[in-house]
């Protein structure tokens, strides 16, 4: 039974104080002094700056009947819907289920509700799965915090990870002698490699360079509405400047205003694509946010505002050229050892008009020089799965098979899939299974054959996809399937893609299916919380078929570490290593 009202009434969020302008601390080693907030404009896209602290400070807002409700459809989705649930308790040997029973007998024990979202979330991470997590309530939903620089790795000639600021806000003055280029090498007196460590290990990647890979893109961004807040609330970092070593301090900063919706949030059951997604919403928001922070000032370009390992940053022959889905594609020329290549970027495939995505991916790939294309899929977020797996078939002369999905055999999947129409091919399988044993339902693709094929081979010159741990979700449908139909090298910065290998499915969602039924296991989330989560998995098709690949990935072919010539001058060494790979 759920816990009785208190009777207290919920405390109201007080706004902090807005964060004042000022110059970055430069400091001694011995000072131990807090620095101030220092932003001379706010960024475009984000209002009412605070400093983290002041957002520390906000009363709570959960009582336990809430706690309670968060909980138990914590409970409701893992054990009812989430597909993964078998191959996480032996992969990972955990027992979320459990996990989440023992928070409900201690929901009165928490001072506050960061206490309990910490407990609460820290179930979603260790899942390990970035489409099944928790939007966090107001007040943090839609807050994010940021530092007004960008750090990112490479390896030196020894191997040895070291780390460089690739970006500064061109809204702060951080000083002469901190800017693009200088090495980090300590952060709140941690080494660097340990400080990324530590980040890494709260990261829920599915593996280990997954959780290196994300512990570098939130160091200095990250989103409160899938994140709990940093631990420190100023930074301070020891550097090598060009006076010699130096230190800065700067205090994180907490924007109210959130991401501006997606492609794909608004969709409902009845949109075409509203149960076909596979989206890392977390590195969606992060992108966005990177957007506000570092684009140039009075630049909309999506593109430039990433760091210099992420961005597109490539020395080209010419402009980029224009775009129809700007937010999605970047495109153009790359000079490189081995001759000019073309160039394509996908940003993410968070599309909602799939059919003019794919006829726009068309169009470019025909402007494209027959010597050999890059496409560059790194930190691909994902989006609408058949966005990525029809556009395929333009790359090679080979019948495309795109990816089967199932669903986990329950009970209540079953009975879903017996009352939506667009489910009914799941359905056989699923009275099978719960018979016989089986674990999943049969695979069904949610990318017809006829329109993976609809239209074949446009480009004829060969290809070279570049992928890191970033790669997800349906950018993992994309890359497997470049892989399983043999239609060029993979070059990875890191061994393997993000392993996201699912359809997700948000709580509202579902609750929406099973609002008018008896059996109903959904409730409503307090204070406009909500959930997601994997519904159905994907498997590898050709030599690797039946294969899953959540927690696996795509292996990378050939691997590239980041050199220093990367991060500084636009990925030239990387784009080289590619243009080498098919350029003969």
């Amino acid at each position: 039974m759920p816990p009785e009202k208190t009777g207290d009434k919920k405390a109201e969020a007080s706004v902090p104080e807005a964060a004042t302008p000022h110059t970055a601390k430069h400091v001694d080693a011995d000072t131990p002094a807090p620095p101030a907030a220092s932003m001379s404009a706010v960024p475009v896209g984000l209002n009412s700056l605070f400093p983290l602290s002041a957002v520390r400070d906000l009363p709570g807002q959960l009582s336990n009947e809430d706690k309670f409700a968060l909980v138990s459809q914590l409970i409701a989705l893992v054990d009812h819907f989430y597909v993964h649930l078998p191959l996480k308790r032996s992969m990972l040997a955990i027992d979320p289920i459990q996990n989440a029973r023992l928070l409900l007998t201690q929901l009165g024990d928490y001072r506050n509700d960061i206490d309990f979202l910490q407990d609460f979330v820290g179930v979603f991470t260790s899942l390990r799965d970035l489409h099944t997590n928790f939007v966090l309530p107001a007040p943090w939903q839609g807050m994010v915090a940021f530092l007004p620089f960008l750090i990112e790795g490479f390896r030196d000639e020894n191997g040895f990870p070291r780390y460089l600021v690739t970006k500064i806000s061109p809204y702060v003055d951080l000083g002469k002698d901190f800017v693009p280029g200088v090495e980090v090498t300590h952060w709140n007196g941690t080494p660097m490699p340990y400080h990324v460590l530590d980040v890494a290990a709260s990261q829920a990647g599915a593996n280990p360079e997954a959780q290196r890979r994300r512990a570098l893109s939130t160091l200095t961004t990250r989103t409160l509405s899938y994140q709990m807040p940093p631990h420190e609330d100023w930074a301070r970092l020891s550097y090598i400047g060009a006076k010699g070593p130096a230190q800065i301090e700067y205090p994180w900063l907490v924007s109210g205003n959130p991401p501006a919706p997606g492609a794909l949030e608004t969709t409902r059951i009845t949109s075409p694509h509203a149960t076909a997604v596979g989206l890392d919403a977390l590195s969606r928001d992060i992108q966005r946010l990177r957007e506000r922070l570092f684009a140039p000032i009075g630049s909309s370009r999506a593109n430039q505002a990433m760091g210099a390992a992420q961005g597109v940053g490539a020395p080209r022959s010419g402009e980029d050229g224009v775009t129809s889905f700007p937010q999605n594609l970047s495109y153009g020329t790359v000079d490189t050892p081995s001759g000019t290549l073309g160039y394509i970027r996908i940003w993410n495939f968070e599309i909602d008009d799939v059919d003019g995505f794919q006829k726009e991916v068309r169009r470019i790939l025909g402007e494209m020089p027959r010597r050999g294309l890059i496409l560059d899929v790194r930190s691909n977020p994902g989006g609408t799965i058949p966005a990525g797996e029809r556009i395929l078939q333009y790359l090679t002369s080979k019948t495309i098979r795109p990816e089967p999905v199932s669903f986990r055999a329950t009970d209540f999947n079953r009975i879903m899939c017996g009352s939506i129409p667009e489910l009914e091919p799941w359905r056989d399988s699923l009275d099978l299974a719960i018979r016989t044993g089986e674990l999943f339902s049969q695979g069904v693709p949610l990318t017809t054959a006829e329109q993976a094929n609809d239209t074949g081979r446009v480009y004829g010159g060969p290809t070279v996809v570049i992928i890191d741990a970033m790669c997800y979700s349906t950018c993992d449908f994309f890359v497997s399937g470049f892989q399983d139909h043999q239609i060029g090298p993979i070059l990875g910065v890191d061994k393997r893609t993000g392993a996201g290998g699912a359809n997700v499915w948000t709580h509202d969602l579902l609750q929406q299916i099973w609002q008018n039924s008896q059996l109903n296991p959904l409730q409503p989330l307090p204070n406009g919380a909500s959930m997601r989560v994997a519904l159905r998995r994907s498997t590898r098709v050709a030599k690797l078929d039946g294969i899953p690949v959540e927690g696996l990935g795509t292996k990378a072919d050939v691997l590239h570490s980041y050199t220093r010539n990367d991060i500084l001058n636009r990925n030239c060494d990387l784009y080289a290593h590619a243009a080498g790979l098919i350029v003969k």
